[in-house]
């Protein structure tokens, strides 16, 4: 709109009769009330928003009178005011203050109302003029950026924002400012929207970029200004994580215990892996072996001192122990690199010597059987280097097979129904094996199926005979409920046949050596007369 309305004749002509007549009316003294400065040209009033206004700002009296505030008329339009403008109140502390108006109250291009000051017995009339308008919206995002992962540093990260007018008539973004803690490593590029002109609707981006110069987390500020009357400064928090590309070390294993024995005139081979994780290169420079033993330890087959390692590059080196007398033996292995947070990685080496051992002593066996599952034990010998495992058909040693078990000092396994076997141990060490442990034999007995029929009172029961056992359990329970269950030994026996009159049972059968069980025949059930 023009502020062609608040300039009409018409209008002026208006405010100053009526200000005459309330001037008049109101006494003398204008001379102690001062307007330290002007009243707006107009008071804009939002659509949709409720408005208050501090009118005493505006005014002071030089004798130090109190000031009060009343008579507030309607000016211009001459008509009654309706609608809207009915809700406009002042209060005698000078607040002005009025409803939300709607869209409907554009049409009111403009009018003015009187207001009164009063100090002591001096008065002073005034006019404003109000105007009803829309207002523009900026609306951006994101609100804010925080992101964790890492930039490196001399490599840059581009965050977008976007800015919109979703108001009602033009936004004009005036700056795009950055400030804060660490503002300098953050540019605003691509901006497309300082000192632009948003038509309602239209939307425009810049973009921040971050380009760390130093690790750590930085933070800076994005001000945007523009004409919107609610939000004429937006800030747009940012938060980054920058990070230096350096070279990291790492070696495998960092250090070596081995409780293992090794024989004075022979040797053991340990090999290390040298890598490079990190985002540099990596240069080792040397491999130094220090400590109390270092003379029975050598570096062979050093494919790490004086090389660069590519970020993911790897290669090994072996330190090997010649022990000259018996004990515990101890030493240290030094790496070196340009890792700026390892610059020496320490590598810590424990072995144990001793003379030529004598063969071992002969294992004790232990063997146990739950249901189809084998467990073989076997107690540790003196000087063991590892275990030989027989197993064969017969208790002839000669012929049975054996499988090295290593260090195992005890073996399970499921087996089948029917499955019979010899086992034996044999332990051995550099010097020789021992003698054989005791023989076990085992058998893995298989599950007897049951036979039921029932004639009259009688009842007759027969089940397979299994191959080792030495017994029988039968197991009966009421038929149908099932509950309780009992048992019954039977001995070697492989039937029966038994008067019960009027009596309802299931029945099952399970053999049983002097080591484990079988598995459940088939359930029977029968029902007498």
């Amino acid at each position: 709109m023009s502020q062609k309305g608040f300039c009409s004749k018409k209008m002026m002509m208006t405010l100053a009769a009526v200000l005459l007549i309330i001037s008049a009316s109101a006494g003398t003294g204008l001379a102690a009330i001062e307007q330290s400065f002007g009243l707006p040209e107009p008071l804009k009033v939002f659509v949709g928003k409720s408005f208050t206004y501090d009118l005493s700002k505006h005014f002071s009296d030089s004798q130090g009178n109190p000031l009060s505030y009343s008579e507030l008329v309607f000016l211009e339009p001459p008509t009654a005011p309706t609608g809207w403008m009915n809700s406009i109140v002042l209060s005698s502390s000078g607040i002005l203050s009025g409803g939300a108006p709607t869209s409907t109250d554009l049409v009111i291009e403009h009018f003015a109302i009187g207001f009164m000051v009063k100090a002591g017995t001096g008065t002073l009339a005034n006019p404003l003029h109000i105007r009803v308008v829309e207002e523009p919206n900026i609306a951006i995002t994101p609100v804010s950026v925080t992101d964790s992962t890492s930039v490196f540093v001399g490599e840059s990260s581009r965050k977008t924002f976007t800015v919109s007018n979703t108001g009602v008539t033009d936004l004009v973004v005036s700056t795009v400012v950055l400030s804060g803690s660490n503002a300098s490593e953050f540019t605003i590029q691509n901006d497309g929207c300082s000192n632009r002109t948003f038509t309602p609707g239209q939307t425009a981006t810049f973009d921040a970029v971050f380009s760390p110069t130093s690790a750590g987390s930085k933070t800076a500020n994005i001000t945007i200004s523009s004409t919107d009357p609610d939000s004429p400064q937006i800030d747009l928090p940012l938060t980054m994580s920058a990070a230096v590309r350096e070279p990291n070390i790492v070696v495998t294993p960092l250090f070596v215990v081995d409780p293992a024995t090794v024989f004075i005139g022979e040797s053991v081979r340990k090999t290390f892996t040298v890598s490079n994780s990190g985002l540099r290169e990596l240069a080792v420079s040397t491999l130094t072996l220090s400590g109390d033993n270092a003379s029975e330890f050598t570096l062979q087959n050093d494919l790490c001192s004086n090389k660069t390692f590519t970020p993911g590059q790897s290669a090994t080196f072996d330190a090997v122990f010649f022990p000259t007398s018996a004990g515990n033996k101890t030493a240290k292995i030094t790496v070196s690199s340009n890792d700026p947070d390892s610059p020496q990685v320490v590598l810590s080496l424990s072995m144990n010597a001793a003379s030529k051992l004598t063969a071992p002593p002969a294992p004790t066996l232990t063997v146990t059987i739950q249901g189809k599952k084998l467990t073989a034990s076997w107690f540790s010998s003196a000087n063991v280097s590892g275990y030989t495992f027989y197993y064969g058909a017969a208790a002839d040693t000669a012929s049975m097979t054996g499988i090295d078990a290593g260090t195992l000092t005890s073996y399970s396994t499921d087996l089948w129904e029917g499955a019979a076997f010899y086992l034996a141990i044999k332990a051995y060490n550099s010097a020789g094996s021992s003698n054989f442990s005791n023989i076990e034999f085992f058998r893995i007995l298989t599950t007897p199926v049951l036979t039921v029929s029932a004639s009259g009172s009688t009842v007759t029961a027969s089940w397979t005979a299994v191959p080792g056992a030495i017994g029988y359990t039968l197991y009966y329970a009421p038929y149908p409920g099932a509950d309780p269950i009992k048992s019954l030994d039977l001995g070697n026996q492989t039937g029966f046949s038994v008067s019960l009159p009027n009596s309802a049972f299931y029945i099952a059968i399970q053999a049983y050596d002097n080591r484990t069980t079988s598995g459940y025949s088939n359930i029977g059930n029968f029902i007498t007369k």
